[in-house]
């Protein structure tokens, strides 16, 4: 992440009416509040952890990774250097309008990919190989190429409409994608993909708050069962919310927290914050 003074993070976040609009409606949520989300839930679960005795006796905390162009060239300046004792990655990644969380265990070189609506596993292959590169895990010039190794899910939605003569086949053959792979590069060790569990999204518009409550859950902040029931009573976008303005109290004095005027990826906000 790009650093402002005395090397602390940016983050670019949205007025107190733009976060009371995405709780009180079903619109679509916004890849800077959902990126800044992840970066101050890592900041707030790595600094109170010695308040959440639980959180200390488990796996260590993540690091996060933004990956917001998987298919873009990678320079050096992309490249992440991470310290010596982080061992997962986490990211937030977007693709055809649709949130997923990404998670990657460096030492057992095991990616899962947890999607809510079941989508194809291979959908986001640009997404995690351009974060095990930015990563340096494998090479930035390595190719790949995979082998299905898992079973099959029955997918909830593609993103993709269907032709009406098409419905009625569809309802009798229900679509399914394969669970897991097994990534191999020219140089690096093989690497194992799978598809991971959490919320099965039943609508078209809470991928966002879904991801955002993985990324909660990831850092020890919330349990699966309150995600579950929060998603099933209608109020998963408010549990979000609250843990919102809990980080930008909490989060206000060692990071920088900077208002976006307008809504662009958080990698350019960050980008031109930075070179000012």
């Amino acid at each position: 992440c790009h650093v402002g003074k005395d090397h602390k993070q940016v983050i670019m976040v949205y007025d107190d009416n733009y976060v009371e609009s995405i709780r009180l409606s079903t619109k679509w949520w916004d890849g800077v509040f959902i990126g800044s989300f992840a970066q101050m839930a890592s900041h707030y679960a790595h600094s109170t952890i010695g308040e959440r005795p639980s959180a200390s006796e488990s796996t260590p905390l993540p690091q996060v990774l933004h990956v917001t162009y998987p298919k873009e060239n990678i320079t050096e300046q992309q490249l992440v250097n991470l310290p010596s004792n982080v061992t997962r990655l986490v990211s937030v990644v977007h693709d055809s309008q649709h949130y997923a969380v990404l998670v990657i265990d460096i030492p057992g070189r095991h990616v899962v990919i947890f999607d809510g609506l079941n989508r194809p596993v291979l959908a986001w292959i640009q997404h995690v190989v351009s974060s095990l590169k930015r990563a340096r895990l494998v090479g930035v010039n390595e190719t790949f190429n995979y082998t299905e190794t898992g079973g099959v899910t029955e997918m909830i939605g593609t993103g993709q409409r269907k032709q009406p003569q098409m419905l009625s086949n569809a309802r009798k053959q229900p679509l399914t994608s394969s669970n897991a792979y097994m990534l191999s590069f020219d140089v690096s060790q093989q690497w194992r993909l799978e598809r991971g569990h959490f919320v099965k999204q039943l609508d078209g518009y809470e991928c966002g708050p879904i991801a955002c409550t993985k990324i909660l859950e990831i850092f020890g902040l919330v349990t699966e069962f309150e995600v579950h029931l929060a998603y099933s009573v209608g109020n998963i976008r408010t549990v979000v919310t609250e843990y919102w303005k809990r980080f930008l109290e909490h989060c206000n004095d060692d990071l920088i927290i900077r208002r976006a005027k307008e809504r662009r990826p958080i990698t350019v906000l960050r980008e031109e914050y930075h070179a000012a």
